[in-house]
C-alpha cells in the first residue's frame, strides 16, 4: 500500500469508520456505495485513510 500523501510503501494499520457515498441512481432506486477504507500508517506522515476512487469531490453522509 502507499501512504496518499507521499507515495512513500506503508502497511495497513486498520480500517476506518464506515462511510457511505451516493452514486448514481438505477431508475426508481437510490444507490449508496458503504465501506470501511483502509488507513495507512507512513513513517513520515503519520496514519491516513487511503484515497476512494468512486469518491469524487462529494463529502460523505
Amino acid at each position: 500500500m502507499t501512504c496518499p500523501e507521499c507515495g512513500a510503501q506503508c502497511v495497513i494499520t486498520d480500517h476506518s469508520p464506515e462511510r457511505t457515498w451516493r452514486h448514481l441512481d438505477t431508475m426508481p432506486f437510490e444507490t449508496l456505495l458503504r465501506a470501511r477504507t483502509p488507513r495507512a500508517k507512513c513513517k513520515a506522515c503519520g496514519v491516513k485513510t487511503t484515497n476512494v476512487a468512486c469518491q469524487g469531490s462529494v463529502a460523505h453522509k
